[in-house]
């Protein structure tokens, strides 16, 4: 089949699988169906906390303590909640939430709202809150919201097929340095799915990869899942952030998906405050991500606030352990809603890629000249299938204080969070080689650059261990430090042609690649030398 046949008939499937029209509320929730949910937490060291954030890294324990409510405060909460029917399962050091459950009807009643049976226009069944839960006012001190109540079906992740690069295909062409492995660094890789140590061991014969034993962590009962696209994500992501650092130490943590809002919002919060509470990961890997908006064109509720808030909380803890969280920016262009409705032209971000406390990876075409070398880039976009690297401006979040530099960030309007920050390539000419159920495959997208990114994060960790200049902090405030000198270090692949579909590639930062792709070699010298507080020689 020819390249200009298979994305037309990718477009028309992703046409046939979009969701059309609002969905009907049929029935009430039965009373007592048993809901598992998040009480999102009140920090009231917020101002503290960004006034300080990036500063000398701290424990997930120190950070409940500096930021969040007193431990009275959370034993009340907790007692008000079990007092209701509603049964505190988790809680974390760092005082950011609180996983419950309970009965329908005790929840309805204690938050002061009703649930609602509703179907999509293609039949399908979900849950969702009727009117806006109300925290009680007693408690409004202490609870900043109630998040993941609906099971709306989402999609987070899917494939792009792809002509695969391997790791020393990547390493050549984005000029890593020759013994640079990741030694003494750990990475994070976030899924929703499970993965099979056999194709971990064939991608390891088939790229001469020489590495440790990924360690599994389970939570919600982890993922038996090893044959969907999520499954496909897993492997990509574990195998090229092995391929790219095999010294570097590789947690997986697995959680379940079952393709609801909830599913990835709770998710996304419960594995984020669990990386940070076991203080292991230096680097963390997602490339799972939804449309960042609260309402859906027929005008129902998307991604709630709440729901929002309980993950970014989570990452701002991150980076206060001084972790840095590599997140996908998705592959509808500008335009990610369209991942959920076909027919919403709106400009549009993802989340959690937009957050202001994760580093938003973008996409490219990679060309190499014939000996591997780094030919040039351009902004991925592919009008027939509708793909592309994501990118334009959060919805919600201010620009951070550290986002600032010459190109589209001198002149763009609005003060909201603008993204991507970074990309490298994701074009269906230019992914990478995976082992998936026994078959070597190539997958692209941003879900693609987004592990290398985090694999690259590992080797400037690594030289900085080596220098013994300490762990690197989050590396975002860092990476626009030197994107913004003059004249340009080289640290950076300036990316001036292409697009996503509606924002145009073009010198130094802007909507479609962000600050660009990384030279490796010279982006290691440069962050090494903002850790010495001096400027690299040569």
């Amino acid at each position: 089949m020819s390249r200009v046949a298979l994305l037309a008939l990718l477009a028309l499937a992703l046409t046939l699988t979009a969701c059309a029209g609002a969905p009907t509320r049929i029935a009430s929730v039965d009373p007592n169906e048993s809901i598992s949910f998040s009480v999102v937490l009140e920090l009231p060291g917020e101002p503290r906390l960004d006034a300080e954030l990036g500063s000398a890294p701290i424990g997930a324990a120190e950070f409940g303590r500096r930021y969040g409510l007193p431990l009275d405060a959370v034993r009340r909460v907790e007692r008000r909640l079990e007092a209701a029917g509603i049964e505190v399962l988790d809680r974390y050091p760092q005082r950011t939430a609180l996983e419950v459950r309970g009965r329908a009807r005790d929840i309805e009643s204690f938050f002061g709202f009703s649930f609602g049976l509703y179907e999509d226009a293609e039949g399908r069944r979900f849950r969702a809150p009727i009117g806006q839960p109300v925290v009680p006012l007693d408690l409004r001190s202490a609870v900043a919201g109630v998040a993941s109540l609906s099971t709306r079906p989402v999609e987070i992740a899917g494939a792009v097929p792809a002509a695969g690069f391997k790791p020393r295909d990547l390493a050549k062409a984005y000029n890593v340095p020759a013994g640079a492995l990741g030694r003494g660094q750990t990475i994070a890789v976030v899924s929703f799915a499970s993965f099979d140590n056999a194709d971990i061991r064939a991608f390891d014969r088939a790229t001469g990869t020489k590495s440790g034993r990924i360690e599994r962590i389970e939570l919600a009962g982890g993922s038996d899942d090893l044959t969907s696209t999520l499954a496909l994500e897993a492997a990509l992501d574990l195998q090229t952030v092995r391929g790219l650092a095999p010294r570097a130490k590789i947690l997986h943590y697995e959680l379940p998906y079952t393709g609801k809002l909830d599913s990835f919002t709770r998710g996304m919060g419960i594995v984020m405050d669990t990386v940070v509470a076991h203080g292991r990961a230096d680097v963390v890997s997602i490339s799972y991500g939804i449309c960042d908006r609260r309402l859906t064109r027929q005008g129902e509720e998307l991604l709630p606030d709440a729901d929002r808030l309980r993950a970014a909380n989570a990452f701002k803890a991150a980076v206060a352990a001084g972790m840095s969280v590599f997140v996908a920016t998705q592959d509808q262009g500008a335009y990610t809603c369209q991942r959920f409705d076909f027919n919403d032209h709106r400009l549009s971000t993802s989340w959690p890629g937009g957050d202001p406390n994760v580093v938003a990876v973008g996409g490219t075409r990679l060309s190499v000249e014939n000996d591997g070398t780094y030919g040039e880039e351009a902004g991925w976009e592919d009008v027939l299938s509708t793909f592309g690297g994501g990118g334009g401006l959060n919805p919600r979040d201010p620009r951070p204080d550290w986002q600032r530099g010459p190109g589209e960030l001198a002149s763009s309007p609005g003060g909201k969070r603008q993204l991507p920050d970074v990309a490298a390539a994701s074009d269906s000419d230019s992914g990478v080689f995976v082992v998936f159920r026994g078959k070597s495959t190539s997958v692209g997208g941003t879900s693609a650059a987004t592990p290398f990114w985090a694999a690259v994060a590992a080797l400037v960790g690594e030289a900085a261990g080596r220098e013994r200049l300490g762990d690197v902090p989050y590396l975002n405030p860092i990476l626009y430090d030197i994107g913004s000198t003059r004249p340009r270090s080289g640290a950076f692949h300036d990316v001036t042609r292409g697009g996503n579909r509606y924002h145009s590639a073009g010198p130094d930062w802007d909507f479609s690649t962000g600050l660009g792709s990384p030279n490796v070699a010279v982006l290691i010298r440069e962050v090494l030398a903002y850790l010495r507080g001096t400027s690299a020689q040569g």
